[in-house]
């Protein structure tokens, strides 16, 4: 159901006793909706429509299709959501019966634009751990750095290039920096391979693009090749790991019984990696 949500996680039960007593123990989740607010939209879910859709830039507006409403034009399922996470908190029951916080993590979002014309999705900026026993003390949030890389293989054709923001690095709470280098884009247009005898870090896949009938088209696959450990506090040595990606990339033929057999591409990627 495109409606549903967990909203909490019940642990600690005995035998027999499965919701008929208060469990032990439970998680609980807060979510909001996947909005930027401004103007008069304050991002309450009852303010999404056509006038506001784009104040919900990654929820496919156009796929709703209303209780009691016909929608002839919409034959196909789709699966979104328009919640993000906001919040996760552990509680524990106590003596008397009542659920006290233990420990509580809050995620902050924004939605960072693409670059390329299309609609910006959304991205986890920071989560910030806060324990809540013997008092309130919230450390510092860990923070996410991202970099922009395009996902297809951009030719002349007119097609935006479906740049998406990628992880490049975690500053955590202890002062610590992890740095994510990824290897770069291997394939460009009018020099691909052989999509049976592919090696290289690109694969073939059918999509439907905006006003456009189903194509097949290519697009990068990112590899990590090294990750960096800073220590911003003490100042030790960097920790370096590489990453070798052995033969090249390895493409199987994919095999999703939800794809028709004429549809289906070498886009199942495979690969040996060897760090040091």
């Amino acid at each position: 159901m495109r409606a549903a949500y967990l909203t909490r996680i019940d642990y600690g039960y005995l035998k027999n006793e499965l919701f008929t007593k208060a469990p032990a123990a439970r998680v609980l989740f807060e979510v909001a909706e996947r909005c930027l607010p401004g103007g008069t939209v304050t991002c309450a879910p009852e303010q999404l429509k056509k006038e506001t859709a784009s104040h919900w830039p990654d929820v496919p507006f156009d796929q709703i299709c209303d209780a009691g409403v016909k929608c002839t034009d919409r034959l196909a399922p789709t699966y979104f959501s328009r919640k993000r996470l906001t919040k996760v908190t552990t509680q524990v029951r106590d003596a008397a019966g009542q659920f006290s916080p233990v420990d509580s993590w809050t995620l902050k979002h924004q939605f960072p634009a693409t670059g390329d014309g299309l609609s910006p999705a959304l991205w986890l900026a920071s989560i910030q751990q806060t324990g809540h026993v013997g008092g309130t003390l919230s450390l510092p949030p860990i923070t996410f750095v991202g970099v922009q890389l395009p996902n297809r293989v951009d030719a002349t054709e007119g097609r935006a290039p479906l740049v998406k923001w990628r992880v490049q690095a975690i500053n955590n709470e202890s002062g610590g920096e992890l740095r994510v280098n990824y290897a770069p884009a291997e394939c460009a247009a009018g020099a691909l391979p052989a999509a049976d005898k592919n090696t290289k870090r690109c694969f073939p896949q059918r999509w439907a693009p905006a006003n456009e009938a189903e194509v097949t088209d290519w697009f990068h696959k990112y590899v990590v090749a090294q990750t960096i450990e800073v220590d911003r506090v003490a100042g030790s040595p960097n920790v370096v790991t590489s990453y070798e990606y052995l033969d090249g990339a390895a493409w199987r033929y994919a095999d999703n019984i939800l794809v028709k057999p004429e549809h289906r591409t070498w886009s199942d990627f495979r690969a040996t990696a060897a760090r040091s």
